[in-house]
């Protein structure tokens, strides 16, 4: 702090500090200058496109912007631009995560970088008390909000980009979003006509990575989906040839008109995301997701999945019919013939992996595991119940749970994101004693529900 500044404050200033004397309206604690500054981020608006005055005076009760330590006109001695410019890999600042946004936005950009008359336009009061390291606690929370909002402009981006396509049933667009989120894979089960098919292939081509269907039918063979190894005459040697279960986003359609040997190739490709062929194991593209349509049991020429299959996908889903508006919708847009064939990828796979580590970062508290492993555990001890949830299926709910968090732009979990994945996650992992061998899933849902509402949620 300048000599005439500490003065005027009365004490003396320290190293690292800005001290020009304490507002009067502010508590001298830094508790309260803490809480002063992250409340006035939440009314930030965006900066003026004038460069601010390179003075250091401004009015704010009769105070001064301290010119020590940091000067705001040099901006850290980089001399950068204030405005209307994007930072170059030789700034210092360029460092942060959040440096690729654009240098307008003033959440987007280090603490620095904000003149003391923005910040007191903000705040409402003369900022003639800050210590340096409070500002960069201020700047690592600028990172971490911008941060998310980049992860919610992505989640917005691609839940727009299908329920463009597939028009209505937006509870079944979350749940499709919340199992790619979570790492997991997808069953949608239906009658024919109601647009498994058109969600699966709008969720692949969403996401900017490699695509592939497979058409399930009885005389499809494993090696036609994991892949083949042939021998090259010319070369003189063996060549694996891979499958179509290598890509990104793998459509399995009707997957259960396959027969179980055909489905029980998948297993190691769902579990580990490899693929073991003749003795020599292959890792697949990241991300991966299998996104299955099957149709209900009854239909003549379908397989059971058997429930080690099932076990392997995260969720289990049914669309059923849309309601009379949105089936208007569908008559008068045509939207799988229209649209689908236009649509393009509004996300990289760099951004979905980006997401998916975001997931594991978002809190469940201690009574939410322990709520969890109780309705595990219901179903285990159920009297209806033959097979109850296994310890996968509790890891699978938590999972979900934590995508729908960040789903909710959330970085905690609360007992309803358990709640609303409950049924979609557990059903299909329970075997009701009446009907093992029927594969009856509204039987598996209605034991599922009678768990739900006989295990308190905590408060």
């Amino acid at each position: 702090p300048s000599t005439a500044t500490t003065a005027a404050s009365g004490h003396h200033g320290h190293a690292g500090q800005l001290d020009v004397g304490r507002p009067a309206n502010v508590d001298g604690s830094r508790m309260d200058m803490t809480k002063t500054l992250l409340a006035a981020t939440a009314k930030a608006v965006a900066p003026s496109s004038n460069p601010r005055p390179t003075n250091t005076a401004f009015a704010s009760g009769g105070k001064r912007w301290a010119s020590g330590s940091i000067d705001p006109a040099s901006e850290n001695g980089t001399g950068r631009p204030h405005s209307g410019h994007r930072p170059s890999a030789a700034e210092p600042w360029s460092s942060y995560p959040h440096a690729r946004q654009s240098s307008d936005c003033l959440t987007c950009r280090p603490m620095s970088d904000i003149g003391p008359s923005t910040l007191a336009s903000v705040v409402g009061i003369s900022l003639t008390w800050a210590p340096l390291s409070l500002m960069g606690r201020f700047t690592q929370w600028q990172g971490y909000t911008c941060h998310l909002q980049m992860q919610t402009d992505s989640l917005n981006r691609l839940r727009e980009n299908i329920t463009s396509v597939f028009l209505g049933n937006g509870a079944a667009v979350d749940r499709v979003l919340a199992c790619l989120l979570a790492r997991g894979h997808l069953l949608i089960e239906d009658v024919p006509g109601v647009g498994k098919t058109v969600l699966a292939r709008t969720l692949a081509k969403s996401i900017g990575g490699s695509i592939s269907r497979i058409q399930c039918t009885p005389d499809l063979l494993p090696s036609d989906v994991t892949g083949i190894t042939i021998y090259e005459r010319d070369r003189g040697e063996f060549r694996f040839q891979p499958g179509p279960i290598f890509h990104n986003v793998v459509i399995a359609d009707e997957i259960n008109r396959a027969t179980p040997r055909t489905q029980s190739a998948l297993l190691e490709a769902m579990a580990e995301e490899t693929v073991t062929v003749d003795g020599h194991t292959h890792e697949l593209p990241r991300p991966f997701i299998v996104v299955a349509t099957q149709n209900p049991y009854e239909f003549e020429g379908t397989y059971f999945l058997p429930e080690n299959q099932l076990d392997r996908f995260l969720i289990r889903i049914n669309l059923g019919y849309p309601a009379p508006p949105d089936e208007a919708r569908v008559i008068e847009q045509q939207p799988g013939r229209r649209e689908l064939a236009s649509l393009q990828s509004v996300i990289t796979t760099d951004e979905v992996l980006a997401l998916q580590d975001a997931v594991d970062t978002v809190k469940l508290e201690p009574s939410l595991v322990a709520y969890i492993i109780a309705l595990a555990t219901a179903t285990r001890t159920h009297d209806d119940v033959q097979i109850g949830v296994s310890p996968r299926g509790s890891l699978a709910l938590a999972q979900a749970a934590r995508a729908t968090a960040l789903l909710a732009e959330r970085d905690y979990c609360i007992p309803e994101d358990i709640v609303c994945n409950a049924i979609s996650v557990c059903a299909h992992r329970i075997i009701g004693r009446s009907t093992m061998h029927e594969g009856d899933t509204l039987t598996a849902r209605r034991l599922m529900q009678q768990v739900l509402e006989t295990v308190p949620s905590p408060s």
